[in-house]
C-alpha cells in the first residue's frame, strides 16, 4: 500500500498581507472591479465552495474622476462604489464586510521565475520541516533581485512598492507534484513563484477607499492573473483587455503557469475621440458605429498599427525567449471590437519575431467553467468577464484555504 505524506502545500500558494482572519467554510464577499469606465460590484457567497451571486450592480464612472490613468478624484469613484454596493446589496443587509478588488490604475510588476534546489539527502522522504525551510530560502532568494528588477522596469524606488501578492504556483520534487498525496523521495524541488507589486501609496489609496465604506480588503488581485481562471484549458494563452481608457496583456505559458501581465499604452478612448473630432459625431454614435466596415476606415487603420505596435513590444516583454501561445482571448467593453479581432487573426507574429507554433486562435471563455455559479447568467457578458475572474480567484483561493 502506498504511504500518505502529511505535507499541506496549500498554503503556501497564495500570501496576502491584508488578512489577518483564517479562512471559515462559510461566508459572503463583496468583490469590487473599478475600470476606466465603470466600477462593478458583486456580493457573492462561498459555502462549502459553492459559490452564489447574491447581488450585482454596475456603475458609470464620471470622467472627471480620472484621466490617462490617474486618479483625480478618489471622492468620486468612493461614491460609484457606494451606490454600486447599496443597488447590489437591494436592501438584504447581507453581512459581506470583506472585500476583494482590482488595482485599478496602479503601475504594476509581476515577477515569475522558477527555482531549482537540490536535496542533501534525496534517500529521506521529504518532510513539511524540510520543505517548509526550502520555501522560506527561496523566497529570500526571489526578494533579492527584485527591487532591482522593479526600478528598472518602472523606474520607481522601490521603497514605495508593496506586494499584493505572492503566489507559489506549483512545487515539484524529481518532477512528481508534492502535494500528490505520496510520500516522496528525491533530489530535485522545482518552485514556480509569482509576486505582484505595486506602488505603496496606491496600496493606501486602495485601502482608505474601501475602510471609508466600513469594509475590509482581504485580498488585491490583479485583472491580468484573475483573467487566467475564465480558462480551463491547461494549453497556453494570451489574454489581451481592451478598456476605454486602459488596454492589459497577460500570457499563461503552454506549461500552465502564470508569465506576466502588462499595461499597454493605446487604448480605445483614443480612437473614440480621434473619430469623433473629425466627423463631428458623439461618442456613443461613434461607439455603435466603429464595427461598420465602410466607416472611420483611415482612423482604424492608424489605431491598429499603433495598438499591434505596442500589442508587439508587450508581448515581447513577457515572453522573453518563450514560444507563444497560439490560443488568444479577446475581453472588451462597450460594442464588439470585431475590427480588433480581424487584426489579431490577420497578424504576422512571425514577422516581429514573436515565436508561435501556428496561425492564432481566438477561443471564447469556458462556458463550463461558470454553470454551477448560481445566478452567473444574469450578469455574464464580454465587459462582466474580469469581476467574474475576479469571483472564480477568491473561490480558488478559499477553496485552498490560502488567504491567510
Amino acid at each position: 500500500m502506498k504511504k500518505k505524506n502529511e505535507i499541506n502545500t496549500t498554503y503556501y500558494h497564495i500570501v496576502s498581507p491584508f488578512s489577518t482572519t483564517k479562512i471559515d467554510q462559510s461566508r459572503t464577499i463583496t468583490i469590487i472591479n473599478v475600470g476606466s469606465y465603470k466600477v462593478r460590484v458583486l456580493i457573492a457567497s462561498f459555502d462549502h465552495w459553492e459559490i452564489s451571486i447574491l447581488g450585482y450592480w454596475e456603475k458609470r464612472q464620471s470622467r472627471l474622476d480620472s484621466v490617462n490613468n490617474e486618479i483625480l478624484n478618489t471622492s468620486g469613484i468612493t461614491e460609484a462604489i457606494s451606490e454600486a454596493i447599496v443597488i447590489a446589496d437591494g436592501g438584504n443587509n447581507f453581512e459581506s464586510d470583506e472585500v476583494v478588488i482590482n488595482p485599478f490604475f496602479s503601475p504594476q510588476f509581476f515577477y515569475s521565475k522558477k527555482f531549482a534546489h537540490k536535496r542533501n539527502e534525496s534517500d529521506t522522504p521529504l518532510s513539511q520541516q524540510e520543505l517548509t525551510h526550502i520555501i522560506n530560502h527561496v523566497h529570500t532568494l526571489a526578494d533579492w533581485p527584485i527591487d532591482h528588477e522593479i526600478q528598472q522596469k518602472l523606474w520607481i524606488g522601490t521603497i514605495d512598492m508593496l506586494a499584493i501578492m505572492k503566489n507559489i504556483s506549483s512545487i515539484t520534487l524529481d518532477w512528481v507534484d508534492v502535494s500528490s498525496g505520496s510520500v516522496l523521495y528525491g533530489e530535485d524541488v522545482t518552485i514556480w513563484m509569482i509576486h505582484s507589486y505595486i506602488p505603496k501609496e496606491n496600496v493606501k489609496m486602495i485601502s482608505d477607499i474601501v475602510n471609508f465604506i466600513w469594509k475590509s480588503i482581504i485580498q488585491i488581485i490583479p485583472e491580468e492573473y484573475a483573467l487566467t481562471y475564465i480558462d480551463n484549458d491547461s494549453a497556453g494563452c494570451v489574454y489581451i483587455s481592451v478598456w476605454n481608457t486602459t488596454t492589459l496583456v497577460s500570457i499563461k505559458s503552454d506549461d500552465d503557469m502564470f508569465l506576466w501581465g502588462e499595461k499597454i499604452w493605446v487604448w480605445m478612448e483614443s480612437l473614440i475621440s480621434q473619430i469623433s473630432k473629425k466627423s463631428w459625431k458623439n461618442r456613443s454614435e461613434v461607439i455603435k458605429k466603429l464595427n461598420r466596415e465602410d466607416l472611420f476606415l483611415n482612423q482604424k487603420e492608424s489605431f491598429l498599427e499603433i495598438f499591434n505596435q505596442f500589442l508587439i513590444e508587450g508581448m515581447k516583454e513577457i515572453l522573453g525567449t518563450r514560444k507563444c501561445p497560439s490560443r488568444f482571448i479577446l475581453v472588451w467593453g462597450g460594442s464588439h471590437n470585431s475590427f480588433l479581432e480581424d487584426s489579431l487573426l490577420s497578424f504576422d507574429f512571425q514577422k516581429s519575431w514573436i515565436k508561435m507554433n501556428k496561425r492564432p486562435e481566438l477561443i471564447t471563455p469556458d462556458q463550463e467553467l461558470f454553470t454551477d455559479i448560481e445566478w452567473v447568467e444574469k450578469i455574464m457578458s464580454m465587459s462582466t468577464l474580469p469581476i467574474i475572474a475576479q469571483l472564480m480567484a477568491t473561490g480558488k483561493f478559499l477553496e485552498k484555504n490560502i488567504i491567510i
